[in-house]
């Protein structure tokens, strides 16, 4: 999809331009409004990422998920498939593949999707009607079409959301944005 790789260049060079002190306002703004809407309060497994290339930070939001005691994942990419693990402390994480930190694999501690999770899904734009464009391989899509009782939640840069349609069919829309600036939520 033309459209895609388009904003996906734009968006990936708005996001490198930005300073490491806009990062952190802008993390910590998108942590305090993660930690204010309370999503982790009726979900027992949190599921993170690692942030790379000026992503949303979400350092703070770890920390407070550990002050809540709350089970955290964290995403291991293996060829073309992408699984969670659980983590404890970032001693349990080392630098794995494209350079993301990421959990050492215990299958112990792999994600099954036996009670509710909520995701909090990165990417590198996302539109108003709540999809996401990220880096083009699609493994956060193919988890979640595969996943489909993982509640999520996108988080990105007021900047990054985008009016396009960007969607195709193997798109899988999320159940809300949050940026610095607003929060976008549906119902369907």
């Amino acid at each position: 999809m033309e459209i895609k790789r388009k904003i996906r260049k734009e968006m990936r060079n708005m996001r490198s331009g930005i300073s490491n002190d806009e990062v952190l306002y802008m993390s910590m703004c998108i942590c305090k409004k993660l930690s204010k809407l309370k999503p982790e309060a009726e979900y027992e497994n949190i599921l993170l990422y690692s942030a790379i290339n000026n992503e949303t930070d979400l350092t703070e939001y770890y920390r407070y998920l550990k002050e809540n005691n709350k089970k955290i994942f964290f995403p291991k990419v293996s060829g073309d498939t992408m699984e969670f693990y659980q983590v404890t402390g970032h001693e349990e994480m080392k630098k794995g593949s494209f350079s993301i930190m990421e959990p050492v694999a215990d299958e112990n501690k792999c994600f099954k999707e036996d009670d509710r999770a909520l995701m909090i899904v990165p990417g590198v734009a996302f539109s108003t009607d709540r999809y996401r464009i990220g880096y083009g391989k699609g493994y956060y899509d193919k988890y979640l079409s595969c996943h489909l009782a993982i509640d999520t939640i996108g988080v990105c840069y007021d900047f990054q959301l985008t009016n396009e349609k960007i969607n195709d069919k193997h798109d899988v829309r999320l159940g809300g944005i949050i940026t610095e600036k607003r929060e976008v939520f549906g119902n369907d």
